[in-house]
């Protein structure tokens, strides 16, 4: 049975051309890279059309794209931190101040060298979500890639990461990035319908916001028992 041409996804067919970065051998990692950036940030309709048409196996790729963003945006959100807390250098010298200034350094340090084992562990946990959200809105039905399909959206998705440099804002512009990217990718990689798409991008941000809520709750809740038994 044939399918009408509205049923299909805009995005339109796969791209025989792979994406820059799975081309680093040919062009080298730095430019394959900022030819891959560029990619994803000014056409990532396309930019996902080729990562669909790219080679089967190839794990690699969107995980070191994931990673060494990750990185980057950490070693730029530790330099950033020192802008702020510079007016304060001047407290080192005190003793109430010295402590807290150093751990804050310290940590922002801890946190680029743990930056890409998190970033590795955090796109395994979010394709293992996200293709679930995908299976349960009906999402792979015409799909060929599965679950590594699932990786290179949301691995190439990691692109809205860069919005975490802008400070104050940042956080809020990479959130809703992110969703747009996964919704190209899915209708691109896995051939789904946008609304199919949009739905699984959106399902496990859900998911999230609820667990938040219970924990927040059974905190609050946890806080007024112990009050309400310090007050008998």
């Amino acid at each position: 049975m044939s399918q009408s041409a509205s049923s299909l996804p805009p995005s339109g067919p796969p791209s025989v051309e792979p994406v820059p970065w799975e081309s680093r051998d040919r062009l080298g990692i730095v430019n394959a890279w900022v030819e891959n950036l560029k990619l994803f940030v000014l056409n990532p309709q396309d930019a996902f059309r080729r990562a669909a048409g790219g080679k089967k196996g190839d794990f690699l790729s969107p995980l070191l794209w994931a990673v060494i963003l990750a990185t980057l945006v950490s070693v730029v959100s530790w330099l950033w931190s020192f802008v702020f807390t510079a007016p304060m250098l001047p407290m080192m010298g005190d003793e109430r101040f010295a402590a807290p200034l150093a751990m804050m350094m310290g940590g922002g340090f801890f946190q680029v060298i743990m930056a890409p084992i998190l970033a590795a562990i955090g796109l395994f946990i979010w394709t293992a979500i996200s293709h679930l959200a995908l299976m349960l809105v009906g999402g792979l039905e015409r799909s060929s890639w599965g679950f590594e399909g699932t990786l290179r959206s949301v691995g190439y998705a990691y692109t809205a990461q860069l919005a975490n440099v802008v400070p104050f804002v940042g956080p809020l512009i990479a959130l809703v990035w992110v969703v747009v990217l996964l919704v190209v990718g899915y209708q691109s990689v896995h051939q789904t319908s946008q609304g199919r798409a949009i739905a699984a991008a959106l399902l496990p941000l859900v998911f999230c916001c609820v667990c938040v809520g219970i924990g927040i709750a059974a905190i609050v809740g946890g806080i007024a028992g112990m009050a309400g038994l310090a007050n008998q």
